[in-house]
């Protein structure tokens, strides 16, 4: 994942442009609804997170929870996952 591997080099902000593309390119060809789409926009989620655009990333976390619950269930691994990511995230 090569969003990843500019994070991780510290450059988020080019993470971000990518993945903020791979979101558009996802929802557009994929669907709102497909599974990797969803996991692209937790992915960006993320990267707001490290970037310090805490409220961005809450907000775009919500959403991806409130996806995963509607498509996955509340009980599904994934869903679980978000769930659990927006709990600590707003405990800091």
């Amino acid at each position: 994942m090569p969003w990843a591997s500019y994070r991780q080099a510290g450059r988020t902000g080019e993470a971000i442009g990518l993945l903020e593309r791979v979101v558009a390119d996802s929802e557009r060809l994929l669907g709102h609804d497909h599974p990797d789409t969803l996991t692209a926009r937790l992915h960006l989620a993320v990267s707001y997170w490290y970037a310090e655009r805490r409220d961005e990333a809450i907000d775009l976390l919500l959403q991806v929870l409130a996806d995963r619950e509607r498509l996955l269930g509340h009980d599904h691994p994934d869903t679980r996952d978000a769930a659990d990511a927006l709990r600590s995230w707003r405990m800091l």
